[in-house]
This record gives structure tokens, sequence and C-alpha cells, in this order.
């Protein structure tokens, strides 16, 4: 492990895959897990079973600053992302949100903060947020983040500061990766990437609420286009290709839609991958979240491209394939994974 005469700061890990994570069940286990009693949901997902899914980098000493680490950790994701999906870091001096920021600052990235997500986050340090604020007993399906837009995100880096209990298997907390390759091969030979392409690829349809008539919402434009009036939202809008909206001007409500296809290219190697919102987005998802008030309707929905209803058993067997290609990785406090989103 020398480069240029140097000791690098990281080095692959010898771990067996399986130490990283728990078998998690999923089959009629969670009853607001949208999905959940279908034959195409697998009974329960294992822990990792390869060394290169994730890969793991381990720190070979704590003398260096966080800066140093995060200069050669960029080496690792320039090498090895794209191929392994998932890089794993581990055992680096970092221990705070504050720390985290310059880590990924380190990385020299590009940041970027999108509008229209459909996960409640809070701010913890510069380019840090939590990775979500839903209740501790809400299960997350595995997804791509910002799928559902025009905009998103090429890379997510996580960061582990309270891992969940090791001694309480139903505990919950489990980090799900998801295989996006074999994603794919299995959506190509079920049909459903054609059938969307024949039908004109994926509609969203979203609505947001006005935060002072309806204090209680968390589905309101000022929280998810980080806006406190209409103009501001219309900028945001205007720069969202393939975006129509109108607004109720009544109730300040805003409605907003685009189509997008069901398959996009990876930015590095061309690839086409399935990469959408079709089952995060889609109303039964919102209409089974307990914390979530759909009263005055559902904030997001997905159809075909041509407006057409999108078929339940079609969205079983597409969460289903979902959680059939993905593992459950329990990460550590300090633990810092970089995906490859």
């Amino acid at each position: 492990f020398e480069e240029n005469n140097e000791r690098l700061l990281l080095r692959e890990s010898s771990l067996d895959p399986a130490d990283l994570g728990r078998w998690v069940r999923v089959r009629g286990h969670w009853p607001n897990l949208p999905g959940s009693n279908s034959s195409s949901m697998p009974i329960a997902i294992s822990p990792p079973v390869s060394s290169r899914f994730p890969l793991v980098m381990e720190a070979t000493r704590n003398d260096q600053s966080i800066t140093k680490f995060g200069i050669e950790a960029r080496r690792v994701l320039d090498r090895e992302l794209s191929k392994c999906g998932t890089v794993l870091f581990r055992g680096l001096p970092v221990k705070s949100g504050e720390q985290f920021s310059e880590f990924v600052q380190a990385l020299g990235y590009e940041p970027i903060t999108l509008a229209g997500g459909g996960t409640a986050r809070s701010q913890v340090a510069k380019y840090v947020r939590t990775a979500s604020d839903e209740p501790h007993s809400h299960v997350i399906e595995p997804h791509q983040d910002m799928a559902h837009n025009p905009q998103h995100p090429l890379k997510l880096a996580f960061f582990m500061i309270q891992a969940p209990p090791a001694d309480q298997p139903d505990a919950g907390g489990e980090t799900i990766l998801t295989n996006i390759r074999d994603l794919t091969e299995q959506m190509h030979r079920q049909g459903i990437i054609d059938e969307f392409e024949q039908k004109g690829g994926v509609l969203y349809q979203k609505t947001l609420w006005d935060l002072r008539q309806n204090p209680e919402t968390s589905f309101s434009w000022q929280q998810r286009f980080f806006a406190d009036n209409i103009s501001q939202v219309e900028v945001t809008l205007r720069n969202l290709p393939k975006t129509i909206w109108h607004w109720d001007y009544k109730k300040n409500t805003l409605h907003y839609e685009h189509v997008l296809p069901a398959t996009r290219p990876h930015y590095q190697t061309q690839e086409s991958i399935f990469f959408n919102g079709i089952h995060t987005n889609h109303r039964d998802y919102f209409d089974l979240a307990p914390h979530i008030d759909t009263t005055l309707g559902s904030p997001y929905d997905t159809a075909f491209g041509n407006g057409s209803p999108i078929p339940t058993n079609l969205l079983d067997q597409i969460r289903g394939a979902w959680w059939q290609n993905s593992i459950a990785l329990s990460l550590q406090p300090g633990d810092i994974a970089i995906v490859d989103n």
C-alpha cells in the first residue's frame, strides 16, 4: 500500500461481507409497506454477499487530517465507484456532522441542492442534512434519490452517527443497497421497461400546499422548494426541463408535473439503467404512510407517460424486483458510505 513512496491512508478491507449486515424480513413484515404481501416480494433480504458490493476501505492510521482522508478517498472513488456502486469507508477520524462536512468538501465534488424532494430533511452542517426526518418506525422503500425529478444528484454520501442496536434483529435501521445493474436486467426480462417506453415513459404528478394555510403539512412548496414566496418557486420551476405547472391561487396550492423516461444513461459509463420514482412516488406509498396526512389528497402520484394508470400488479412486480436485488447493510458509528446514485 505504497504510492510515490508514501504510505496510503486507506486499504481494502478483508472483512467477510456477511459480517457487514444481517438478514432482514420483508414480505408481510411491515403493514405500511406497499406491496408487502405480494408474492413478488422476497421473504427476506440478506447481508452483503460480495466484497465488491459494497467495497470496504479501512483507514490504516488515524494521525492524519480529515482533509487528507478526503483527498485519498476521492482517488478511490474515481477508480472504483462506477464499478461497484458503493464504497464504504471505515475507521476515519470523523465523529460529527461538522467533520463529515469537512470530509465531503475535501472530496472535491460540486455540491448541489435540489428542490422538490419527497422526503423531509433537516440541516445539520454545511452540505449535510439528515437522511430523513420520517418517523423511526417508517420503512423507506429502496430507491434512487430524486429519480422522479429532471435534475438529480450523481452521488450521495451517508454518515452513521448512531447505529441500530446489534442485539435487536428486528429493530430496523439497516441501510438498504440495491444492485441497479441487476435490477435493470430484471426489468428488461420482465418486459417492464418496454411497457413504459411504449406508453410514453413515466408521468409524475405533484401537489404542494401553502404552509401558512396548512401548517401541519410536510408537503408545502415552502419546505420542498426552500422558498418564501411564489416567485422564488417559479424561478426553480422554469429551470426544470419538461415541467408544466399551475397554481390554485385561492389556496396558493401548486400543481406541477413532468414526463420522464423509465431509464436514463449513466453519467459516466453511458449504460442505460432503470432510473425513476415509479413506486416511491405512487400515491399508494403516501396513502399507507400513517404520518402523512392525505385528507387534502396525495402529494405525489405516478402514471404511464400517456396518462393511463399503472396497474397494482405491475407496481408489485417493480417493488418486488427492487427488494429482490437489495442487501441489508448495518453501518457502524463513523462509517461513511458513498453511493453512485
